[in-house]
C-alpha cells in the first residue's frame, strides 16, 4: 500500500513539473522568436536561453520522476 501512496504523490509531482517546465520552455521560446510582442524592452536573449534551458531540465526531471513513480504505482505489493 505504501508504493501505491508513493507512487501516486511522484505521479502528481511528476506531471506538476512536467507542466511547469512547458510553460518555462514556451515562456522563453516566445520571448527568444517574437521579442517584439512577449519581451520587455531591453531584456537580455542570455534570460529567455536561461528560461528555454530551465524549462527543458524540468521537463526532464518530471519524466523520469514519472517513469519511476509509473512503476511504483503500478507494483502488486504483498497482499495482508
Amino acid at each position: 500500500m505504501p508504493q501505491k501512496i508513493m507512487g501516486f504523490v511522484g505521479l502528481v509531482m511528476s506531471g506538476l513539473c512536467m507542466v511547469y517546465g512547458v510553460m518555462l520552455f514556451w515562456m522563453g521560446a516566445l520571448r527568444l522568436v517574437m521579442p517584439s510582442v512577449f519581451a520587455k524592452p531591453g531584456q537580455d536573449p542570455i534570460t529567455q536561453i536561461m528560461l528555454v534551458g530551465a524549462g527543458v531540465i524540468l521537463i526532464a526531471i518530471g519524466w523520469f520522476v514519472g517513469i519511476d513513480s509509473r512503476e511504483r504505482f503500478n507494483a502488486n505489493g504483498p497482499r495482508h
